[in-house]
């Protein structure tokens, strides 16, 4: 990941641009003198983090605002009435090879006709843009007209990335850190019209209504893990997030988040805030969280706490449930689980000891029929 990604993704953070239903642990906003890693088959050769114009911040071509487009606030601002975008003086996204491109946009509101973010080409010809249709669905270029994709609607910024692997003869698209839609055969792209930002190539007024930032342009194809790390870092978020279980008493269970796939991120997973002992369990400090042999004492809401150079946050908590009642642990609590229980008991099996005191009397006897009768 660059420099120029990790500073964006702190600028933003200062900003505020924080998606709902995430809940903030940390702040690291200092970057100097911290070694980032270099992109696996990816370079990036141009960047635009929008400080206070249209600067390529890794190459040298810079943009130029058409019709009153402003840079506000740390990125581009543009009226779709007024007619504003940015042109280049040439083409940004390489014509052959495999490419990746990147940046955030932000919908004020999504028009009845065709939009784009970012054109390059002509028409008739093999263009390349990332953009939307009439109907609100995204679309990748003249040869992935239609991806069936919606764009998202609901105001917010959000992360756009495609790539296109020429080896492999495939495109995809990801939104906010996850693949959404592929599409296999050529992608073609041409020369006709140098890239613009917010409007279609000649001779089409097609024009976006809102925010674009964060414009990042690779040769080569990033992967999965670094879309993610890119994602965490300008909209701070873990694209995949943990999600709840039951399990019986004595069961096992995993809780997964994003594994980023890069030594620069660490993770922390807690029970109710509280941080699990990596010692005691060393997945606590993995993306995926491993229980074994759980009690009723493990009940409770976990979490991960991701870090990297930009910042830490929280993922969203994932509530584990232990149903004491499955004695079985076949997943439904029925009356085998209570003839189970009663031959444990009566037989001085130590898992008869419901109530976990180290002896097996009628308190563990009680205890289990409170339980059976309650359910999960």
């Amino acid at each position: 990941m660059s420099i120029q990604a990790v500073v964006n993704g702190v600028r933003k953070l200062v900003r505020g641009r924080v998606p709902r239903g995430l809940v903030w642990n940390a702040v690291a906003v200092g970057v100097a003198g911290v070694a980032f890693p270099a992109l696996g088959q990816a370079t990036l050769i141009h960047s635009y983090p929008f400080n206070s114009d249209v600067t390529d911040t890794v190459g040298s071509a810079n943009g130029t605002l058409v019709g009153g487009a402003t840079v506000l606030d740390g990125y581009l601002s543009l009226q779709a009435a007024q007619q504003q975008y940015v042109q280049f003086a040439e083409n940004l996204v390489p014509q052959s090879g495999s490419i990746s491109v990147s940046l955030l946009a932000r919908a004020q509101t999504l028009p009845d006709n065709h939009f784009e973010l970012i054109s390059q080409g002509h028409s008739g010809g093999c263009g390349f843009y990332i953009g939307g249709d009439p109907s609100h669905n995204i679309r990748v270029g003249d040869p992935w007209y239609i991806t069936e994709e919606p764009y998202p609607s609901d105001g917010e910024w959000h992360h756009f990335v495609v790539t296109v692997n020429e080896a492999e003869s495939m495109t995809r698209l990801y939104i906010d850190g996850t693949l959404l839609r592929e599409r296999a055969g050529d992608f073609c792209r041409n020369s006709a019209t140098f890239t613009r930002l917010g409007k279609q190539f000649e001779p089409y007024a097609e024009y976006f209504n809102g925010a674009i930032d964060d414009v990042n342009i690779y040769t080569g194809v990033l992967t999965p893990a670094e879309i993610a790390g890119l994602t965490f870092c300008a909209l701070h978020l873990i694209p995949q997030q943990p999600v709840g279980r039951t399990v019986c008493a004595s069961g096992s269970a995993t809780l997964s988040i994003t594994d980023f796939g890069s030594d620069d991120f660490t993770y922390q997973w807690r029970r109710d805030t509280t941080p699990i002992n990596a010692g005691a369990n060393p997945s606590a400090a993995t993306p995926t969280l491993t229980l074994t042999n759980i009690q009723s004492f493990d009940e409770g809401l976990y979490d991960c706490v991701v870090t990297n150079a930009c910042l830490s946050i929280a993922s969203e908590g994932a509530q584990l449930i232990v149903c004491a009642s499955d004695y079985d642990c076949d997943g439904t609590p029925d009356f085998f689980d209570y003839d189970a229980f009663v031959v444990a008991f009566e037989t001085g099996d130590t898992r008869a000891d419901f109530d976990g005191d180290g002896s097996i009397d009628f308190f563990d006897y009680d205890a289990f029929v409170v339980a059976f009768e309650a359910g999960c």
